[in-house]
């Protein structure tokens, strides 16, 4: 308020115009406090914000400070920056470590999934012969991860003698695997030529130059499908507990049917061979019957099997290398006992003798007729020796009554 005013007025006219400057100047300072008094209510109120603001960025480098896993929060000079700045960089950096936290959350779920693997490994039953001690110690993943890196270092110092290990063994295995092959292949080979070796004579009527037996299947295109065929087969007789001793025909049998790519159809039996063969009969015909569902007398099954037992040594013969060789005689003991009718014994006859084979019969049987489908008789009578402890086959000189009639010069061509 003005000091140089009067305080007392001199008249009722000057003491009214004081009065009323006063209450002017009075209205003038009330409104200044109330002026100031709102000023200080909104620097109060800054204030607070300001507080407040302040207390969030502690907030936020709490958070971070735990987040990065500090022991204490770090000091730190004063951020220079304005509070959206602050907010932007503190954005920034939480979106950083959320998403590290997620890469982590992944990692851990990782590690789990290995040490999962792990103990499913260390329960397969090829890691069993390594003993307990060894398979307890990766049974349990966890103690594991805390040395994982020290595990790491050791097992790359093992790794370079292990792969030579596994080269080692891959080469053996391809060497079996390869020679496997190749008998697979021959044998293929054989099974593709016993028809041709079984075709029979041509002067059996409709069955004239026809194969007597036939093998169908389908081999492997490709060179790898053979390997990879052939290979598991080796796979499984190596991952086997033991091996049985002569166990080479039974893996060619396996490895046979593995490398068939041949599919049954509709109809056919199970098997991918599928074999046929002419039914012998008193009637030759050219129907051919699957061996599974033929149906056999007593000589049809005996002829059957001369006639497959011819077809195989012919080829045998043929793969020698020497067609219209010697293949030798084949013995049967009492044939006349199941085969009796006469179109089979000429069957037998016929075929054996395009082949090559010499049939020897023997029977008891003093039936004239049934031996006279045979050209050639010998009659034979055991002998004891005067000791007892031997037994001789004596010739008679009159088997039948007409006299000895099997009596035949033989000359082996010289080789």
């Amino acid at each position: 308020m003005p000091l140089d005013a009067p305080l007392v007025a001199s008249t009722l006219d000057a003491a009214l115009g004081l009065e009323e400057r006063y209450r002017a100047e009075e209205r003038e300072a009330e409104s200044r406090v109330n002026s100031l008094n709102s000023q200080r209510g909104q620097a109060q109120a800054r204030g607070s914000r300001a507080r407040e603001r302040a207390q969030g960025l502690r907030g936020a480098v709490d958070t971070l400070a735990a987040a990065a896993d500090l022991p204490e929060a770090p000091d730190a000079e004063p951020y220079a920056e304005d509070v959206e700045r602050a907010r932007e960089v503190v954005s920034r950096i939480v979106a950083e470590l959320k998403r590290n936290g997620v890469e982590a959350e992944q990692a851990r779920t990782a590690a789990a999934r290995t040490g999962r693997q792990l103990q499913h490994l260390a329960e397969e039953r090829g890691y069993q012969r390594l003993g307990p001690r060894l398979t307890s110690r990766i049974a349990d993943a966890g103690p594991l991860a805390e040395h994982v890196a020290a595990l790491a270092g050791e097992l790359e110092l093992r790794l370079a003698p292990l792969r030579a290990d596994i080269e080692s063994a891959e080469t053996d295995r391809r060497m079996v695997v390869g020679g496997l092959v190749k008998v697979v292949k021959d044998a293929f080979r054989d099974l593709s030529r016993i028809g041709e070796a079984s075709r029979l004579p041509e002067d059996l009527g409709a069955w004239g130059g026809e194969p007597f037996v036939r093998v169908h299947f389908e081999r492997p295109r490709a060179e790898d499908e053979w390997e990879l065929r052939v290979g598991g087969v080796v796979e499984d007789w190596v991952n086997r507990e033991q091996m049985p001793a002569r166990s080479g025909l039974a893996m060619l049998r396996q490895a046979l049917r593995q490398a068939n790519t041949r599919r049954p159809a509709a109809g056919e039996p199970g098997s991918a061979f599928l074999v046929t063969l002419l039914k012998p009969d008193a009637i030759l015909t050219t129907q051919r019957y699957a061996v599974e569902a033929m149906k056999f007398s007593e000589g049809q099954d005996l002829t059957t099997a001369i006639l497959l037992y011819c077809a195989f040594v012919n080829q045998r013969v043929q793969r020698q290398g020497d067609p219209g060789g010697v293949t030798g005689a084949l013995l049967l003991d009492n044939p006349i006992g199941k085969a009796s009718l006469e179109q089979l014994i000429k069957l037998q006859q016929t075929v054996a003798r395009k082949m090559g084979v010499q049939l020897i019969a023997t029977t008891g049987v003093r039936d004239r007729e049934a031996i006279s489908h045979y050209p050639k008789v010998v009659g034979i009578r055991p002998v004891r020796s005067r000791d007892g402890r031997r037994k001789y086959l004596v010739a008679n000189d009159d088997p039948m009554g007409d006299g000895l009639t099997a009596a035949e010069l033989v000359a082996r061509r010289p080789s």
